[in-house]
């Protein structure tokens, strides 16, 4: 039987966070770590466009005393294999899998969502998470009307969404805020009315005429 000293601390990562450690301390303390300044010279490597073997590699070279920095994971390896596939567009999906690859979850699908947007992609083709995210200019009113208007519809249904779901009352009301924020004023004032809340119409009315 292994004496206390001797049991080895735990030490585990999540498959969308490779790249954060946490490791549990014998009296119970759990640390978090980041291995983000280790990673740095392959950021460099990815973007600068270096050969595979600057980046992708196996244990026995990454573990040699003095070795730069490799991925040795099935993720990466997974990338290249993709990648090899491809006939076109090899450096933009090489740069947005291996951005997303490195970055937190979400952030960098959003990103690359906002590039694609610029560079002239149908709007058919954005996810349905797009929406929640932050969106182009041009797309702006539209997207948060139509959500604003999927907020008001539950005011001709008869019945609520359920134990936990928001009430009539407060969907409304996000409704009302969005358009206020979209400067819909008019439209945000035919709701606080529905709501009974005329007070701060007050200060609101007068830019309807403005």
């Amino acid at each position: 039987m292994l004496q206390p000293d001797l049991i080895p601390p735990g030490l585990t990562c999540h498959p969308s966070r490779p790249f954060t450690m946490a490791s549990c301390s014998r009296d119970s303390t759990v640390r978090l770590w980041s291995l983000t300044p280790l990673i740095a010279p392959l950021l460099v490597n990815v973007l600068a466009d270096h050969s595979w073997d600057d980046i992708i590699g196996n244990t026995d070279r990454a573990m040699v005393p003095g070795a730069t920095p490799l991925l040795c994971g099935k993720v990466s390896r997974d990338i290249k294999q993709e990648l090899d596939k491809l006939s076109s567009e090899v450096r933009v999906k090489k740069l947005r899998w291996f951005s997303e690859c490195f970055s937190p979850p979400g952030g960098s699908h959003n990103l690359w969502d906002l590039v694609s947007v610029i560079n002239g992609q149908d709007d058919s083709l954005l996810p349905q998470s797009y929406g929640k995210g932050i969106m182009h200019m041009k797309h702006l009113v539209r997207f948060k009307t139509s959500e604003a208007q999927e907020l008001t519809i539950v005011k001709m249904s008869k019945f609520g969404g359920g134990i936990g779901a928001p009430s009539k009352e407060e969907r409304l009301r996000d409704a009302a805020e969005i358009h206020l924020r979209l400067g819909q004023i008019q439209r945000y004032c035919e709701l606080m009315v529905e709501l009974g809340e005329v007070m701060d119409l007050f200060v609101i009315g007068p830019r309807l005429h403005s």
